[in-house]
């Protein structure tokens, strides 16, 4: 009896020894399988966190990332600037300076939308009072709350592109970013380069038509302005149009004026030399002409000032 037991202990002994190995066994057998499916699969393992984030993702690039706008979405930003716009034509203080972020008008014209309201039309970074002409709007890109399009401004016959960001503050769209891109130049419109050199322009002004575009170039080593002017032969003033503003040494800018009316102009550069005289009292002017049509007379009064502006000013000549 005593044999027989043994006998089966020491089988009962073996035959748990061998599941044992077995269910030990059987976690390095899975683990040795999984390197097999990964390296027959794109992406290895990592098949089911790919499956999790991906929907995330997908709903960060819906809120934030390009939109795609419909026709309804873009009208309604560009209804929102031409509104802007039409305020300050209107010499509506209150509605054009609600049409701005007062972080964004800040950044735009140098001045709080307080100090401006004091001083409104006339503003620190606006060197121009004429009325602005809105013209053609494109890629408008419309978010929940955020949007942005590229639209052409013209102000005294100078036309400019604008970007501009806006974003949607207790119900209406207001601008929050506008800086100026490069120009859009029409295929109709002539080019004349103009390279400025220490105290010159350098341009073919019998190049010059109604519809230029001046590729202007600061070839020099100091910072030079590039500034339209229409001279009234009665008053003997110059009334300021626009231009590139300031370009630093081995900058360049387009500046693009349509429609101009016949008579005479002058391109200047008012900056002040080291011996704080203006550029343009040393040979940094340059005159042009737009003849009248056959059977027309040029008039020096090209153009209206719109009431209460004063950009009439002497210049050195």
């Amino acid at each position: 009896m005593a044999r027989s037991t043994w006998v089966y202990m020491g089988t009962l002994t073996v035959a748990l020894s061998v599941a044992g190995i077995a269910l030990l066994q059987e976690p390095d057998t899975e683990g040795m399988k999984r390197p097999d499916k990964a390296a027959l699969k794109p992406g290895g393992g990592d098949e089911k966190e790919d499956t999790k984030v991906a929907p995330l993702a997908a709903q960060e690039r819906v809120g934030t990332g390009p939109a795609v706008t419909d026709p309804a979405s873009a009208r309604e930003i560009e209804k929102a600037v031409r509104a802007v716009f039409a305020a300050f034509n209107n010499r509506d203080a209150d509605a054009f300076l609600a049409g701005w972020t007062d972080e964004g008008f800040r950044r735009t014209f140098q001045q709080s939308k307080e100090a401006a309201k004091r001083s409104f039309p006339h503003l620190q970074a606006l060197p121009v009072l004429e009325p602005f002409t809105v013209g053609e709007f494109s890629n408008t890109a419309v978010g929940r709350d955020t949007a942005s399009t590229e639209v052409d401004l013209t102000q005294s016959n100078v036309k400019k592109t604008h970007w501009l960001s806006l974003v949607k503050q207790d119900g209406p769209w207001k601008i929050d970013t506008d800086k100026e891109i490069a120009t859009k130049v029409p295929g109709d419109v002539t080019l004349v380069p103009v390279t400025m050199t220490e105290s010159a322009f350098q341009l073919d002004t019998s190049a010059v038509t109604k519809n230029v575009a001046f590729q202007v170039f600061n070839a020099s080593t100091q910072k030079h302005d590039f500034s339209v002017f229409m001279l009234r032969d009665d008053s003997g003033t110059e009334m300021h149009l626009g231009g590139a503003g300031s370009l630093e040494p081995g900058e360049g800018k387009t500046v693009l004026l349509t429609n101009l009316a016949p008579g005479r102009y002058a391109i200047l550069c008012n900056r002040l030399d080291p011996d704080g005289q203006p550029y343009s009292s040393k040979g940094m002017r340059a005159e042009f002409t737009i003849a009248a049509p056959p059977g027309s007379q040029a008039s020096g009064d090209q153009a209206e000032q719109p009431e209460g502006t004063s950009d009439n000013i002497a210049l050195p000549q």
